[in-house]
């Protein structure tokens, strides 16, 4: 074969090839021309095209976006305390401190209903000079069938301290509660006075708390046993001898302690 035979042949060949990459070339031009169009609105809209693409691609992050949407709405629209705080009036019918109550008490329809009412609230309200609101005079222990109950005064601080340091004694198995007395002082009522009790010895721990009430601060002494019906019953058995150490206090429904006085008794084997 000779030269000129196979420029002929090669130049076949080189035709198609040209003719494959223009095809290729005009293919790219338009998938250029495509993306071209499809970033353009994007770029307008914040992204909103890409967003969207993702949001087709995940089933689940449209639902998603909305809920985080809601719940950002919710927020902003919830006031805070301080808006609360700020928009509170308070009823021109509400009580403003036991002088009102008296007032309310002594204007009442019913003169059975006012005479009750003066004599839970008393005449004036008393303030000791000290600030305190609610003073223990006396701790009383009773014993089922003793002759004489163990009395503890509790007027200042100095006998309250003393208090824990004169344990009385108890009989395994016999039964005993305790009395206080005490008065409530100050310009307002003591609200949701509570009695809270606690006994230890080693592993051994017994608590209780109940509400005793609400008090006036007339100054005039109020009574509370514990417990209010039956009896305590002292431990028993040779692992329940011995010492115990204990407390009680006196705390309001603000979670104010008004009072709080330790004390110790003594388990003994029944003779």
């Amino acid at each position: 074969m000779d030269a000129g035979q196979n420029d002929a042949d090669c130049e076949k060949r080189r035709v198609p090839d040209l003719e494959e990459t223009c095809r290729l070339q005009g293919q790219d031009e338009k998938l250029d021309k495509y993306c071209d169009e499809a970033t353009e609105p994007e770029q307008q809209h914040g992204g909103s095209v890409a967003r969207g693409v993702a949001a087709r691609a995940l089933p689940g992050a449209a639902p998603a976006a909305a809920a985080a949407s809601a719940a950002d709405d919710s927020a902003k629209a919830k006031p805070s305390a301080e808006d609360l705080a700020s928009k509170h009036k308070e009823s021109d019918t509400a009580i403003k401190g036991t002088s009102d109550l008296r007032a309310k008490g002594a204007a009442h329809e019913d003169p059975a209903e006012a005479a009750y009412m003066k004599s839970l609230l008393g005449d004036k309200d008393v303030i000791r000079e000290d600030g305190r609101r609610v003073v223990l005079t006396e701790f009383r222990i009773i014993k089922e069938g003793a002759a004489e109950d163990v009395v503890y005064k509790l007027d200042t601080p100095e006998l309250v301290k003393a208090c824990s340091k004169k344990p009385f004694e108890l009989v395994e198995g016999s039964n005993w509660k305790l009395q206080l007395k005490f008065g409530c002082y100050g310009k307002e009522l003591v609200a949701g006075l509570q009695f809270v009790t606690i006994i230890k010895k080693s592993l051994f721990t017994v608590a209780d708390k109940l509400v005793i009430g609400s008090f006036a601060p007339n100054g005039k002494e109020n009574a509370y046993t514990y417990p209010r019906h039956g009896w305590n019953e002292a431990p028993s058995g040779m692992l329940k001898r011995g010492g115990y150490k204990a407390e009680f206090k006196l705390i309001d429904t603000d979670n104010k302690t008004h009072a709080c006085v330790p004390y110790q008794f003594k388990v003994v084997k029944k003779k």
